[in-house]
């Protein structure tokens, strides 16, 4: 029973360990946004669907169509800045959702503005987004690296099957199977008897919880999925969760009832018979004889024998009848000591007393 309880400890610690690293690597994702790497003196202004991305209002994209995007550089550094394409992606939580690059063949001289139009084939977008999705234009040249970008908010009016519809509702659902388990272990009095523990328990359904909150208030066009947002929704979930772990009853203290089980303690027991003198030391004998084998009744008469008062506290009261082929019971409580096990009385002498046979 030790072992197995050192393989279940040691299976929630690997178990909570790896939600915790999974978490931290949630939130490192959220809270590390990729920086602004645009070139010194070059200025980016672009339009899509004639809208401008330096506006604050979203830029609705349907797929099916081919979206027009106009961008115009402005070059204030004293080389010529070369632009070989153009890419137009979305990224959630760290997830690219959706990327489509474009290749442009445009040339700015220095102190200098220069201006292309193109069009985007967004016919995928449907099975790749939904909603609100932060978005990014980015101006990219020969050399590795961005030239210069832009970020603002789309409005994606896909469907509820795409990756991102998926992903959401595959985040629900943990969510929901761990808040379940969590419900039915604080109902039954076997959560994590450390606070700490607890605690960490309740935060992976927590920023779950704040995870799916996120991607459903993008999906209907609520909340832009921002990292600034969904880190401050994604953390006040798991803070409230944990708080909820840590303040919540741990494993209940198990009560003995007199029968000889443990169950958890829902108020005082109600006085147990004694039992009959002999019966306790001839029931233990007779369950450790009639599971031993044929060849060995003899040494499993003794070891009963010997250890018959150590374990008359976790057996039944009631008296084990004669194992067909075995020994008389009487005999064996009579050769066990003649003690009782609570009065340390001499036990009755037991008529017809044989030997064991094998």
């Amino acid at each position: 029973m030790r072992g197995r309880r050192t393989i279940t400890l040691s299976g929630r610690r690997v178990a909570r360990a790896a939600a915790v690293l999974a978490a931290a690597c949630l939130l490192t994702g959220l809270a590390v946004a990729p920086a602004s790497v645009d070139q010194p003196g070059v200025d980016l202004q672009a339009w899509i669907h004639g809208t401008s991305v330096s506006s604050f209002e979203p830029v609705i994209l349907s797929p099916d169509e081919n979206v027009p995007i106009t961008v115009q550089v402005t070059n204030h550094t004293g080389t010529p800045l070369p632009i070989t394409s153009v890419r137009l992606f979305g990224r959630v939580v760290g997830l690219t959702l959706f990327s489509y690059p474009v290749t442009v063949d445009l040339q700015v001289p220095p102190g200098s503005a220069e201006s292309q139009s193109f069009a985007v084939d967004l016919s995928d977008l449907d099975r790749r987004a939904i909603g609100l999705i932060p978005a990014t234009l980015q101006l990219l040249g020969p050399q590795p690296g961005t030239i210069v970008e832009r970020s603002f908010p789309v409005e994606v009016q896909g469907s509820l099957a795409s990756t991102y519809g998926v992903f959401g509702g595959v985040a629900l659902l943990a969510t929901l199977l761990l808040t379940v388990l969590l419900l039915v272990g604080l109902a039954t009095g076997r959560l994590e008897d450390n606070r700490w523990g607890r605690a960490m328990e309740f935060l992976v359904p927590g920023i779950g919880l704040g995870l799916s909150l996120t991607i459903a208030l993008s999906a209907v066009d609520a909340v832009e999925p921002s990292p600034g947002h969904a880190l401050t929704l994604v953390t006040l979930t798991g803070i409230a969760a944990a708080f909820l772990g840590y303040v919540s009853p741990g494993r209940l203290a198990p009560d003995w009832d007199g029968a000889g089980l443990f169950q958890p303690s829902s108020g005082p027991a109600a006085p147990a018979a004694s039992p009959p003198a002999g019966a306790t030391a001839a029931a233990t004998a007779g369950t450790t004889l009639a599971t031993a084998p044929a060849r060995d009744r003899s040494a499993a008469v003794t070891a009963a024998s010997q250890d018959v008062y150590s374990r008359a506290a976790v057996v039944d009261w009631a008296v084990v009848e004669p194992h067909p082929g075995g020994p008389d019971w009487a005999s064996l409580a009579s050769d066990a000591g003649g003690s009782d096990w609570a009065g340390e009385q001499p036990l009755p002498e037991a008529a017809g007393t044989a030997e064991p046979t094998s």
